[in-house]
């Protein structure tokens, strides 16, 4: 059972995986077929060398967000299965109220990302699509650029789509246990799944501040997507956090009606004393009320911090081995 489970949770990092290989065997093949390695790797060849290594970044793009796109929809599922035991009914898909990706809307998703794609290389040049201009690389960035954009597009709506679908089902829980948060874990897990795999994306894009001229980009890239994985963190918990909340707001109320009797008892001479009672009411009342709203634990938050260090570490990385490379070749 556990081994059916590890094959099919490798399955979009494969397919993933497989497409960049591909893609960057095919480069390798199409560069030394046209002879461009011996222009590439001169001395002075630094915008051959950048255009290279920016194809090199579109292959790892390629292969990446498909991966992650589906990676997100299996997340999503498990996440569904695992809730249902404390769901009012396991038909989740329906009671849920929230449909499934439609085409339409993946079709629009995609169009969006590929209309992103054809704007954004005016960032970087005067004119990006005109033809009479393109090296055999920059070709490769011009076809690979609107598939990385469809491709992005459906991404994003899906981490969206599929936090919402998830965050909506707290409304199904059958009951909140404030003295018992871990049943909901599960929430903010598809939370750290959606802020892993978009800041994955900053990562690779964040290779290209290596080379001039790409600041701006870099950071159109990281203004689109570093919004989308903070939203991813907390739009599937929204639904659970809500549901906390009422939870406390009635355990608090009762608690309190508890104490103000209690405290009509206490000036009632026939009455015996109650400040045994009066003191363990108010001992629940501020347990109850430092009960955190947010099911996330500090290591949530240190998770995520460490997330968000994942594109430095790559840009410092890319630095590191261009400077070897340059030390060897140049």
């Amino acid at each position: 059972m556990s081994q059916s489970k590890s094959k099919r949770g490798a399955t979009p990092a494969l397919i993933g995986i497989s497409i960049s290989i591909i893609l960057l065997i095919g480069l390798f093949i199409a560069e030394q077929l046209l002879g461009r390695f011996a222009v590439i790797f001169r001395p002075s060849a630094f915008i051959e060398i950048r255009n290279f290594r920016i194809v090199i970044i579109h292959c790892l793009l390629a292969g990446y967000l498909p991966a992650a796109y589906l990676y997100i929809l299996r997340s999503a599922r498990s996440i569904i299965n695992e809730l249902n035991p404390i769901l009012v009914s396991s038909d989740v898909h329906k009671n849920s109220k929230v449909r499934q990706i439609t085409k339409k809307k993946f079709i629009f998703s995609g169009v969006l990302g590929v209309l992103m794609t054809v704007l954004t290389p005016y960032l970087s040049a005067q004119s990006p699509w005109s033809p009479s201009g393109w090296t055999p690389e920059i070709v490769w960035h011009r076809f690979l650029g609107p598939a990385i954009g469809w491709w992005a597009g459906c991404f994003c709506y899906a981490v969206v789509k599929e936090s919402i679908r998830i965050s909506r089902t707290a409304a199904l829980i059958q009951k909140i246990d404030l003295l018992d948060l871990k049943p909901l874990e599960p929430f903010v897990r598809q939370g750290l799944v959606n802020a892993l795999l978009v800041v994955g994306v900053v990562a690779i894009f964040s290779i290209t501040l290596i080379e001039p001229g790409m600041e701006m980009t870099v950071v159109v890239v990281a203004g689109i997507t570093l919004p989308i994985a903070f939203i991813g963190l907390f739009l599937p918990v929204f639904g659970v956090h809500r549901r906390i909340h009422e939870a406390k707001q009635v355990e608090l109320t009762w608690t309190f009606e508890e104490i103000r009797q209690a405290q009509l008892r206490l000036k009632d001479p026939s009455i015996g004393p109650t400040q045994s009672k009066m003191a363990d009411l108010t001992t629940y009342y501020r347990l109850i009320d430092r009960i955190p709203e947010w099911p996330f634990r500090t290591s949530t938050f240190f998770q995520a911090i460490l997330y968000l260090l994942i594109p430095v570490v790559t840009w410092l990385a890319g630095l590191l081995i261009d400077s070897a490379l340059t030390l060897l070749f140049g």
